[in-house]
C-alpha cells in the first residue's frame, strides 16, 4: 500500500530588515503596511533638508512577515499511517490517522499550549520499517539536545464518530498529542489517496511485488549461497590427513608454491567436492521463470523495446509474443493505480483548489496567457 497526503497549508516567512536615514513619514508608512513590525527605532543625527533646515531622522530594525499559500501533495510512509484493516474502499473508511513525529519548537509556534506540550513525552519509538529506512545513511537524528527540537508523536485522525450520543455518525477530523486534543472538527473528506498494484476483493489494502515473489527470492538467496558454497569447497577441498604424519602448520597456511612436510608419501589426500554450479545455477533459471510468470515483469520486456530484441536469436514473432504477455499484466497495474490513486489525488487538488484560492490565477497554455478563477467551479 502506498498513500498520498493532499493537504492546503498556509507558511508564514518572516525576515528582518535594517533602514538607515528614514524620516517620521516613512516610520508611518511601513507602520501602516499589515506585514510589518517595528522591532527597534533609534534615532540619529538630524538630516538638512532642502531649505536647509534640520529633518528628524532614524534607524529602523522591522520583521516583515507575509503569509504563503502552498497546496501539497507528500508521500506518506507506510510507517506512519494507521487504518481499519476491515476498510473495503476509501469513501466509507471508519478511521484512518496519520502519526507523525513534530518537534516541540513547531508545535509551540502552531499555537499548541506550552503546559500541555512539557506534559508529553519525547518519542524516541523506531519500528523496524522506519529503522531500514535511515539505516543505510545514519540519518535518525537520535535525541536532540535543544529542548524545541524535542519530537513529539501527533495523531491527525479522521474517521465515523458518535460524540453527541444521538446515534448519528459525524465524519471529524481530530488532531492529538498524547492525550491533548487539540482539535476536533466535523469535516466532509478525508486528504488521503491510497495505492496498491493489486487489488484484493472486498479490500482496500490490497498486494505487492514482493508478496507474489517473497517465497521465489527466499528460494534464489538459499540455492546461491549453495552454489557460492560449492564453488568455495570444490577450489579449497578437504584432506584427508593421517595424525601424525604431517605438519600442520604447513597444511592450515595454503599458499602459492608451498609445501606440506610429511613423514611419508600419501599422507594428505584431497577429499574432491563436485562443483554443482551448472545445477545450481540451472534451478535458479527456473525460479526466474515462474517469477516472470508471476509479476508479467521481464528481462525481454523492461528496459528494452521490440525493434532491439528483434536482432537477436528469439526473432520477431517470439518477441511479440513475450511482449505481449508481459505487458498484459503491466498495463492491468498501470489502470489500477490510475483509477484508485490517481484520480483521488486529482479530485483532492480540485477540491482544495475551489475551496481555498481566493484570486484568480494567470496560466500561459499554448502560447497564450489565460485567466482562470477557480472560485466559479463547482
Amino acid at each position: 500500500m502506498g498513500v498520498v497526503k493532499v493537504y492546503y497549508e498556509v507558511e508564514t516567512e518572516e525576515r528582518q530588515e535594517r533602514y538607515v536615514g528614514v524620516s517620521q513619514a516613512e516610520i508611518e508608512a511601513l507602520q501602516a503596511d499589515n506585514g510589518v513590525e517595528i522591532v527597534e527605532q533609534t534615532e540619529m543625527e538630524p538630516a538638512i533638508g532642502p531649505e536647509g533646515q534640520p529633518v528628524p531622522a532614524f534607524e529602523v530594525i522591522v520583521r516583515r512577515s507575509h503569509d504563503k499559500p502552498r497546496f501539497c501533495v507528500d508521500g506518506v510512509p507506510q510507517e506512519e499511517i494507521r487504518i481499519a484493516k476491515d476498510t473495503r474502499r476509501l469513501a466509507r473508511c471508519r478511521f484512518i490517522a496519520h502519526e507523525v513525529k513534530r518537534s516541540y519548537g513547531d508545535l509551540l509556534a502552531e499555537g499548541w499550549p506550552k503546559a500541555e506540550l512539557d506534559r508529553m513525552a519525547a518519542d524516541h519509538s523506531n519500528d523496524g520499517e522506519m529503522a531500514a529506512r535511515h539505516a543505510y545513511d545514519n540519518s535518525d537524528p537520535g535525541n536532540p539536545v535543544d529542548e524545541s527540537q524535542r519530537e513529539i508523536t501527533v495523531t491527525e485522525a479522521y474517521g465515523l464518530f458518535d460524540l453527541e450520543g444521538e446515534g448519528k455518525l459525524e465524519y471529524r477530523r481530530i488532531l492529538k498529542g498524547g492525550t491533548y486534543i487539540h482539535e476536533n472538527e466535523v469535516v466532509d473528506d478525508r486528504p488521503f489517496a491510497v495505492f496498491s498494484p493489486i487489488l484484493m476483493p472486498y479490500k482496500l489494502l490490497g498486494l505487492g511485488f514482493f508478496d507474489l515473489v517473497e517465497d521465489l527470492q527466499r528460494i534464489k538467496t538459499a540455492l546461491t549461497r549453495q552454489v557460492l558454497d560449492s564453488a568455495y569447497l570444490s577450489n579449497n577441498p578437504m584432506k584427508e590427513v593421517v595424525t601424525g604424519q604431517v605438519d600442520l602448520d604447513d597444511l592450515m597456511n595454503p599458499r602459492a608454491g608451498g609445501i606440506i612436510r610429511v613423514k611419508a608419501p600419501g599422507m594428505v589426500n584431497p577429499h574432491v567436492t563436485p562443483f554443482l554450479g551448472e545445477a545450481g545455477m540451472a534451478v535458479i533459471g527456473h525460479v526466474d521463470q515462474v517469477r516472470d510468470q508471476r509479476t508479467g515483469v521481464t528481462e525481454t520486456n523492461s528496459a528494452l523495446n521490440a525493434e532491439s530484441l528483434a536482432r537477436g536469436q528469439v526473432g520477431s514473432e517470439g518477441v511479440q509474443s513475450l511482449m505481449q504477455a508481459g505487458a498484459q499484466r503491466q498495463k492491468l497495474i498501470a489502470r489500477v493505480l490510475a483509477e484508485t490513486g490517481l484520480k483521488r489525488i486529482y479530485q483532492l487538488m480540485l477540491k482544495l483548489v475551489t475551496q481555498y484560492q481566493d484570486r484568480p490565477e494567470q496560466m500561459k497554455v499554448n502560447g497564450r496567457w489565460l485567466s482562470i478563477d477557480p472560485r466559479e467551479w463547482r
